[in-house]
């Protein structure tokens, strides 16, 4: 075989085995980069399958815990009831302590109805006695102490007495007509209106409420007493108030009244009773007259 075949047989084979070669390694690459894509798939889908366990075992214990909780739960509701029973057999009005879920609304088996404290200012209560001290049933309502009842009236009677005593000191007193043909005997008493004296008062009045029992409770009992309060203390009389007492030979006795306002009003009855009728602040411009009369030794004949 001439020496050029054979050179030229060699090339090709050459060739072709560099060919191969380089085909292979492409393959073989490729394969690798499968076989790495492979692992790090599998790699990944571990870690996913164990955060997946992690995140199981997770949900399972708070599911325990949860469980648990209703249990406990279950049994403290269990003992609460049990505990409600037995201090309503204690103490009955107990069950009562807590509002209903919607009010208000009327239980026909409670000694109770919850109402808004909107309500009190519209309630019927003797809200203030006649010496301006608070009510019990008013300082109940309000959920006063006994100090606090205490301290509070001290300053509200003191305020209404010091104005009383202004109107006392200018009081005007009018015999009735000696030679009354029944005998009867008449005294009437004229309390002038003070109503600028009255007003710097009634804002004492309001302050010491304030001061004491805060705003809120404050202003339910001045709203609610508003009518009250200027009666007390002059605001809106036009004119003097008058106090008119006759006392009969019979033993009774008659009171005319004159609010100030365009009111007025009278009672009948026994000498006993009607001074009742008349404002302690004013019982002693009645002095002579009651001492005078049977009531004052004692032999009302109504008693």
């Amino acid at each position: 075989m001439p020496p050029s075949s054979l050179f030229v047989r060699l090339t090709v084979a050459t060739l072709i085995l560099a060919v191969g070669l380089a085909l292979w390694a492409s393959r073989q690459a490729a394969v690798n980069r499968a076989r790495q894509a492979l692992t790090d798939e599998l790699a990944e889908r571990a870690a996913l399958d164990e955060r997946v366990a992690i995140a199981r075992r997770a949900i399972d214990s708070a599911r325990g815990e949860v469980a648990e909780q209703r249990s406990r739960r279950g049994a403290q509701m269990a003992a609460a009831s049990r505990l409600r029973k037995e201090l309503a057999n204690a103490t009955p009005e107990s069950q009562w302590a807590e509002p209903p879920s919607d009010w208000p609304r009327w239980e026909s088996a409670s000694p109770y109805v919850w109402l808004r404290k909107g309500m009190l200012t519209k309630l019927p209560l003797a809200r203030f006695n006649n010496d301006g001290g608070l009510s019990e049933e008013a300082a109940k309502v309000l959920d006063l102490t006994p100090t606090q009842v205490s301290s509070l009236n001290a300053s509200l009677q003191q305020i209404l007495a010091t104005f009383r005593a202004s109107q006392f000191a200018r009081i005007e007193k009018e015999n009735g007509p000696p030679d009354s043909p029944s005998g009867d005997r008449t005294l009437t008493v004229k309390v002038p209106a003070l109503p600028q004296d009255g007003a710097g008062f009634e804002q004492q009045f309001e302050t010491a409420l304030r001061n004491e029992l805060g705003a809120e409770r404050a202003e339910i009992l001045i709203k609610a007493n508003t009518n009250w309060l200027e009666s007390q203390f002059d605001q809106g009389n036009a004119s003097a108030s008058t106090w008119s007492l006759t006392l009969h030979t019979n033993g009774l006795a008659t009171l005319d009244t004159s609010d100030g306002r365009g009111g007025s009003g009278s009672n009948s009855g026994s000498q006993g009773s009607i001074q009742k009728s008349i404002p302690p602040y004013l019982i002693p411009s009645f002095g002579d007259l009651l001492q005078s009369s049977a009531y004052g030794t004692s032999q009302d004949p109504a008693q």
